[in-house]
């Protein structure tokens, strides 16, 4: 299958969605300061990795969000959401390649953004909004081959949070 029919569905379906990693903490000093201190995290990193079965029938789509100690964020976290997919055998159209080098990934970032704020809703100094993001460029780039044995290098893009 190399040609989609724009008038069809895409002819995936989405397994599961889950939360695979979450990791939360307050930096060192938060006792220390008042309770006016906003909630900023400065840039976090955004990851995205892809990757599909050697039949071309199933893949994986992975987001990760982290911030960056050397910004000192008032917070420190790590979220990654996954989605399991497949080729509907009943009605394919898409390549699972090309889903998942476009609405794959746009289909998790707002799951992570979710997470994020729901994480540090309670926590001291509030909610962190992460800004909406366009993964699509990222996620459109170019794959390089795959080396037997050897993990290939994630794709990233640094996005600023906005209060």
């Amino acid at each position: 299958m190399t040609e989609m029919d724009r008038t069809k569905a895409p002819g995936i379906q989405i397994g599961q969605i889950f939360l695979e990693h979450v990791q939360f903490s307050h930096r060192d000093d938060y006792l220390n300061l008042p309770l006016t201190t906003p909630a900023v995290v400065g840039n976090v990193n955004v990851q995205l990795e892809t990757g599909i079965s050697p039949d071309a029938r199933t893949g994986i789509v992975r987001v990760q969000v982290w911030t960056l100690p050397e910004n000192k964020p008032i917070y420190n976290f790590r979220v990654a959401m996954t989605a399991l997919v497949a080729v509907d055998p009943a009605a394919p159209n898409m390549p699972l390649s090309t889903y998942l080098a476009g609405p794959g990934a746009a289909l998790l970032f707002p799951f992570v953004r979710q997470v994020v704020a729901d994480m540090t809703l309670r926590a001291r100094f509030g909610p962190i909004w992460l800004s909406p993001t366009n993964v699509l460029p990222m996620a459109a780039a170019p794959v390089p081959a795959q080396v037997p044995g050897k993990k290939a290098e994630p794709k990233r893009v640094k996005v600023q949070r906005k209060r």
